[in-house]
Order: structure tokens, then sequence, then C-alpha cells
């Protein structure tokens, strides 16, 4: 009993003991503005405890056993912060935190495309996404950056083979999409001849392409020409931010294989990254000159009906891509730096989608360099993009057998300012661009070099009436060789009733240049047709008739081997865009992210397809002055039975002789609305859920007789996703759904059946150092065509071993 008293007492004692040697840690968690966070999660590691912080940012965790302790406070937005404490018997310890904010998509999200300045993602005056990165990380190993956008609110992305992409946002999407204006350090890497964005051709890998913003809607008063319905502003990181190295390797499905190595480096004031790397893969492109009969079930594995046959086979050989570059930065002492690099692209095998038919381009060579100073308030650059195929055997059209050739250079310069005026209340941007540019196709697709320059003049002023309300100004001016000078203006007006929810009303103009190809084409469309029996049969027609002796009549027709040409026009204009549009963006509790966007833009003067008798330069072909009255209804009943409807086509060109002429013209307008909604869910920090709406529609005022204007767009799109980060592994799942829709692009149209694609991908950090990574797109193999006249599209699977090295 004794025994039993002693005991007690002592585990009293004893439990006393620890209780007096247990403390207390309290602090204050802030933001780098100093403005509290409340809610805030802080942990002691190891352990159960911890707090949340209260409304003035304060948190208190009571009972803290002595000794040495790891606190973590987490907050969703914000960069995770860790501190070592040492707590004595009885102590109280403060321990205070500054969050960063980090790079989920929610209102503490920098951007600065929307007005070429950082601002948070709330006040920017238009509609911006930003791919965190962490999907570089995921989608590396594919090769293919406009998967990063596929699941973005507002995205049209369609897929051909397996690198041909065309993007585009809100509507008349093409097989060679130029609307959106696509920037790599304020470089355009967009082709001159034809000025689409061949996306094999970027000399990085994607988990390098550092911060990437799509701005949705019209930009051309930042940014020019072409930015017609959105802008992807990409910024790459300074060697700085990636000092060591780097070695990745890739294999999968479709025989694919990659690897890149990467190095940087930091020495004194100078700093330099060097990469390369290399992609090789099968592709979902298949001959089609075996008959007209194809697969007539996209669900069948091949091919699908309604496809004319080609000339020539595609060749099979594995599409192929090297690239890489190397910079070199210096960094000054005032927070400026000078930076210089160039690389290098080459694509090899990759068939593309044209107006004309599919072309395989066996090789072509995409060289840059550009020159950069980056200073707080001023800006210059010199760049030089280059493209060259190599010969006329890299480049082929599959539907005619004829061969095409380029080099081209593009040089561009730039400079932009900025200032603050009025306690920072206005602030101004203004810049200047020069633009030069030369197309040499060896007369295989033109018949003459063309040289062209361009220039441009732009400002935009912020001015802010309170803490609440913004408004915003911009304008551009363009002078070029090419098209007569344009003015495109912006304006915009945000509301922000708190820091996390914004309202803005924005209207804009913009314009899309016609591309090389548009004004100067010259080149076969179809197979030559003899038409010297033509005139033959009419003679005899006409005896037989008349009853003349054979031989007798001999009309000045000059029939003969009759070739058939798609020809460009000169006289082309700018098609033009004026878009209206209303957004929010809103942050609720701090975990749900909401934006919602409507638009309205009025599309006018549109190029149209390839079409018969539209360009005046090339009239309908007309009997030669001189021939009898009486025997004219004669001929051209004949041209009409012998070519049927290929009889619009039949022209007299300049120089006397016929062809069959198709050609551009400026002809049409079109009213267009829709609605983009889309919510990221923050179900924990580690734990995104996602969801997006997009619904488009459209009015034809008008267009041209035999045109057919369709948006290439289907009327709702849906996408689903979920995302965990933590624990040293990731994975993403993404759905997608896509409804019918009808597509009409130069000689391919049809209708593109419904659709849903699930992509998943996912990574597993075996150490600090060595990473495994999976990537699977189009999981359950559904097969499907994406726009038509291209490929059916697959499952894919990639798997990755990423090592950094010391």
């Amino acid at each position: 009993m004794i025994r039993s008293v002693l005991y007690s007492l002592f585990l009293i004692c004893f439990l006393a003991a620890q209780v007096w040697a247990q403390g207390t840690i309290t602090g204050k968690v802030t933001d780098l503005t100093g403005d509290v966070i409340i809610g805030a999660n802080v942990l002691l590691d190891g352990s159960e405890m911890g707090a949340a912080t209260d409304a003035d940012g304060m948190y208190v965790i009571e009972n803290v056993p002595a000794g040495s302790h790891t606190v973590t406070v987490t907050y969703i937005g914000y960069n995770d912060d860790s501190r070592s404490v040492s707590l004595g018997d009885g102590e109280t310890a403060m321990v205070d935190f500054r969050l960063a904010e980090s790079a989920v998509e929610i209102g503490g999200v920098l951007v600065y495309g929307a007005s070429r300045k950082l601002e948070r993602i709330t006040e920017a005056p238009a509609a911006v996404s930003v791919i965190p990165e962490v999907e570089l990380k995921r989608y590396s190993a594919t090769g293919q950056a406009p998967l990063l956008f596929d699941s973005e609110p507002g995205i049209d992305l369609v897929q051909n083979g397996m690198s041909d992409f065309n993007l585009n946002t809100r509507g008349f999407n093409s097989s060679l999409n130029r609307r959106v204006l696509v920037l790599v350090d304020n470089r355009q890497p967009a082709t001159a001849f034809l000025g689409n964005q061949e996306w094999n051709g970027l000399s990085k890998p994607l988990e390098d392409l550092g911060r990437i913003e799509m701005i949705r809607g019209p930009g051309s008063a930042l940014y020019g020409a072409n930015a017609y319905t959105g802008v992807v502003n990409i910024t790459t990181p300074s060697p700085r931010e990636l000092v060591g190295s780097r070695a990745s390797f890739s294999a999968g499905e479709k025989n694919s294989v990659g690897t890149d190595f990467r190095t940087a480096e930091v020495i004194g004031n100078w700093s330099y990254k060097f990469n390369v790397g290399f992609k090789q893969s099968g592709t979902w492109s298949q001959s089609r000159n075996f008959g007209s009969s194809l697969i007539a079930s996209n669900e069948d594995v091949e091919e699908y009906s309604a496809l004319s046959p080609e000339a020539v086979p595609v060749d099979d050989s594995k599409l192929r891509n090297y690239y890489g570059s190397a910079r070199l930065d210096y960094d000054f002492n005032n927070n400026s730096y000078m930076s210089f690099e160039a690389g290098m692209a080459q694509a090899e095998n990759e068939i593309a989608v044209t107006g004309l038919g599919r072309v395989q381009i066996t090789e072509s060579f995409r060289p840059f360099w550009r020159t950069a100073y980056t200073g707080e308030n001023f800006f210059f650059q010199a760049d030089y993009t280059g493209r060259t195929t190599g010969g006329p055997v890299h480049q082929r059209s599959l539907s005619s057998g004829a061969s095409f050739e380029e080099d081209s250079d593009t040089y561009n310069m730039q400079a932009q300012t900025n200032f603050d005026i009025l306690d920072d209340n206005v602030r101004f941007v203004a810049g200047i661009s020069q633009r030069f540019q030369s197309v040499d196709t060896r007369e295989t697709l033109t018949p003459d070099d063309y040289f062209d320059n361009q220039t441009g003049v732009y400002g935009q002023v912020d001015i802010k009436l309170g803490e609440k309300l913004s408004l915003v100004g911009a304008a551009r001016i363009d002078r070029s060789t090419l098209h007569d000078t344009e003015f495109s203006p912006k304006a915009a007006i945000v509301f922000s009733p708190s820091k996390s929810h914004s309202f803005r009303g924005t209207v804009n103009r913009a314009f899309q240049t016609p591309n090389y190809s548009e004004l100067f084409l010259r080149a076969p469309a179809g197979l030559p047709v003899n038409l010297a029996p033509l005139e033959a049969g009419i003679e005899a027609a006409i005896e037989n008739q008349q009853g003349l002796p054979p031989g007798s009549v001999d009309l000045p027709l000059n029939f003969g081997v009759t070739p058939v040409l798609a020809l460009g026009n000169e006289d082309l204009e700018v098609e033009k865009v004026t878009g209206f549009e209303f957004g929010y963006k809103g942050i609720i509790s701090n975990k749900m992210f909401i934006t919602a966007d409507f638009y309205f833009n009025q599309l006018d003067n549109f190029v149209t397809d390839l079409l018969p008798g539209v360009n005046p330069t090339y009239p309908t072909y007309e009997v030669p002055a001189g021939i009898p009255a009486p025997l004219v209804p004669i001929i051209e009943g004949a041209i009409a039975d012998a070519l049927g409807p290929n009889a619009a086509l039949f022209s007299t060109l300049p120089d006397g002789s016929q062809a069959l002429v198709v050609s551009y013209a400026n002809e049409g307008e079109v009213e267009e609305q829709g609605v983009e909604v889309g919510i990221n869910f923050y179900a924990t920090d580690r734990l995104l859920l996602s969801g997006n709406m997009t619904y488009f529609d459209f009015s034809v005022i008008s267009q041209a007789a035999g045109d057919q204007l369709l948006p290439n767009t289907p009327e709702t799109k849906f996408n689903v996703g979920a995302s965990y980060t933590g624990n040293g592994w990731d994975a993403s799942v993404r759905a997608k759904y896509v409804s019918e829709f009808d597509w009409a692009a130069g000689v391919f149209q049809g209708t593109i059946p419904s659709y849903a694609t699930v992509n998943v991908t996912g990574g597993y950090d075996l150490t600090d150092n060595v990473r495994l990574g999976l990537v699977v797109t189009n999981l359950l193999n559904n097969e499907h065509i994406q726009l038509f006249g291209g490929s059916v599209i697959g499952r894919r699977a990639l798997g990755t071993l990423s090592i950094d090295l010391e």
C-alpha cells in the first residue's frame, strides 16, 4: 500500500515536471508587403501540434516540449516557410514569418503580358491563364508545348500527327493558324512565309521554358500584327535561376525516345547556361495515295472517309528533333543585366496540314540569336530568326507531288521604357519596334524573292483612381510595306472592391496581316490538265455542225497542257477584329479561384480560302475577241461540259496563257460571342481540383460566293482535372470533352465528331537528385480526329528519368 502511494506521488511529480518543462511558441504571419495572413496553418514538424493564425495574423502553440524544433507555416497561394527554434524549460519563443506568394493560380500570381508590366493576375485588364511550372515538368517528355494549354478555358487546340498543332482562342481556327502571337523572350519564332508557329522549332525542353502566360482576346494595341485573338508570352529562366546540371531520358509508345542535358553556372557577375536535346518518335500520319475509299469510321483505326487520294505516299521515317541553345548573362550592380543567346532546332519528317493539302517537311532548320538589355525602367533587344528547308526535296506536297523550298530571315529590334508619376498612381509604358524580313522560295512557291519592313510605335497609360478603380488606355501604330498603316486602340476599366475580387470591361481592336503565301503564292494546286483534245473537239463539232471538211476550222484558243495553280493576291488587306469583353476574377476563402469572361467580337475583311473567280487579276476565261459571235456559246458550252464544276477555275492569266486558278480575296463579316468560366479549388495545400467550360456562338453577316466561313471551333468544351503534390511524388489527371463541329479550311471540309480524352501524369523523387516520371496522353486510346484532313490521334505513354548533377 505504501509502495503504491509512493509510486503515485512519484508519477505526479514526474508529470508536473514535464508540464513545467513545456513552453510556448508564438508569432505573427504576414506577406512580403506586411499584410497579415489570416488562417495560415502553423505546424510543429514531427508532431500533431499546431495552430492557425487569427484576425491579427497571430498564432500560439502551447505545451511544446523543451528542445529543438522546426516550425512550418503553410497557406494556399504562398510558399511554405520553415524556421528552427530552441525552446528552454518554460520559455516562450517568438517566431515570425513573412511568406512569399507562390506560383499557383491564385490572386498572388504575377503576370506580365496583359499590360507589359508585372501585376497581380486579379488586377490584369485581360483574360489571362498562367501555366504552373510543375506542368512543364510533367509534360516535358512529350516535347509538345501546346499540350500545356489544352485544359485552359477558351483554348482551341487541334493536333495533327505528332507535333503539328494549331493553337487558337475564341474561334476561327485553321490548319495554319496564326491568330495567336507567340513570343519566346520577346522574340517571335513564327515562320516568315506562312506566319504560323512550328512548335517543333523550340530550342529548349519544356521544363526549361519558365513562365508561360496565355492572354486571350485581341492584343494588337501592345503587340501589333497577328496578336489577333491572343498572345502566348514565354519567359525562360536566367542562368542564375538554373544553377547546376540536369540530364533527362525518356522512352515510350510510338517508338519514342529522347534525351536532354542542361547546365548553368555563375562566375562573378557573369552567368551562363547551355542545353542540348534530341527527340525521336513515330507518327499517326498515314499514306493516302491508295484510293479514295478510306475508312469511314473514326473508331476504325486507319483513316477516315471523304478524303481525296494523294499523289505520293508518306515517307514513314521517324520524326526527329535536334535542338540546343546557349545563353550568357552579365549582371550589373544596379539590378540590370545583359543577355546574349543563340540556338537552333532542326525538325525532320513532320507532316503539316495546309489549305492545299498535306505537306511533308523532311527537314526544317531554325536558327536564332538575340541580345538584350533589361533594366528597371528600360528594355532593348535585337534578335534574328531564320528558317531553311535545306533544298527542294525537303518540303513536298503530298497531294500534287510538287517540292518546295524556303529560305527566310527575320531581324527585329525593339525598345521599351516605363515610368511612374503622381506617387505611382500613373504609370506609362512606351515602346518602338522595327522588323526586317526576307523570303526566298527559289521560285517553288513564289515567282520572286520578297523583302518587307515594318515599324510599330505603342504606348499605354495606367491610372489608379483610388485603391479600387483603375483605367487603362493603349494604342499602337503599325506601318508596313506589305499593308496600309494600322491603328490599334485599347481601353479598359478594372474595379477591385477588394484585393480578392476584380471586375473589368475592355474594348480592343486588332489586325492580322496576309502572309506571303496569300499575297504572292504561285504553286501547283493539282496535276496539270491537257485541254488540247478539248480544243480539237470544239473544232470538230463546229465542222460537223456547219458541214465543213475535217481540219478546216482552226480556232485561236491555244489550249494545251493547262496548269492547276494556286495564286496569291497582292491587293489583299488586313483582317480586323473589334472585341468587347467583360470579366471577373475572384478568390473565395483563399481556397477557390474563379474566372468568368464574356466576349463579343466583330470580325471583318476575312481572307477567303482559295476560290475561283474572286481575284480580278485572274478573271474567268473569256473567248478571245475576233471569234464569230455564233461560235462563242458553242465554245463556252464545251468548256462547261468538259470541266464540269471546275469550269469556274478556268482563267486567262495576265500574260495571255490559260490556267485553272484559285486565289484569295477579302470578303466576309462575322459576329461571335462566347463565355469562358474556370474554377480552381485548392482542397488542401497539396490537392488542386479544377474545371472549366467554354461556350461559343457565331453569326455570318456576309461571305464571298463559294466560300464557307466556319469558326472551326466547337460550341462547347469542358475540362476537369485534379493534381496532387507532396511527400516526394506528384500526380495529375485531366479529362476533356469537345462537342461535334464542322471544319472548313482550304480543300479539307467535313465534320469533326465529338470526342473525349484523358491525360495522366505522375512523378516520384527517388532521391533529392533523381526523379521518375510518367505521362500518358489519351489514356483510354479514344482514336479521334481534331481537324479535318489531319491524322487519327491515339494514345501515347512515356516514362522519364531525370538526374540533377552537382
